[in-house]
């Protein structure tokens, strides 16, 4: 089943701009055809690492809403997001 990973940061190191470990692991999201919905992010959090076996659409807000015209997760490529806290992030697969 194609998944999504999803692990909260609090800080990034100044030096390479890379998430300061350890960070918070997410339950995975299932990906589907179907948008799915994380967990609201937590108080703490300023930034996540999203990565993907499959690629797919990304959304984030209080309550995203992702479709087939929202931003694009390529598969096996994790891409690093500066969020707000309790902001969540919805995906769905991209059958394009």
């Amino acid at each position: 089943m194609p998944r999504v990973d999803i692990t909260e940061y609090e800080s990034m190191s100044r030096e390479h701009t890379l998430p300061c470990e350890p960070g918070r692991d997410q339950k995975p999201l299932t990906a589907g055809s179907q948008p799915q919905l994380s967990e609201p992010f937590g108080v703490a959090t300023k930034f996540v690492m999203i990565a993907s076996d499959v690629p797919c659409h990304y959304a984030f807000g209080k309550e995203p809403e992702v479709t087939k015209d929202s931003k694009r997760l390529w598969p096996r490529q994790p891409m690093c997001f500066a969020v707000s806290p309790e902001q969540r992030v919805a995906v769905m697969i991209s059958r394009e």
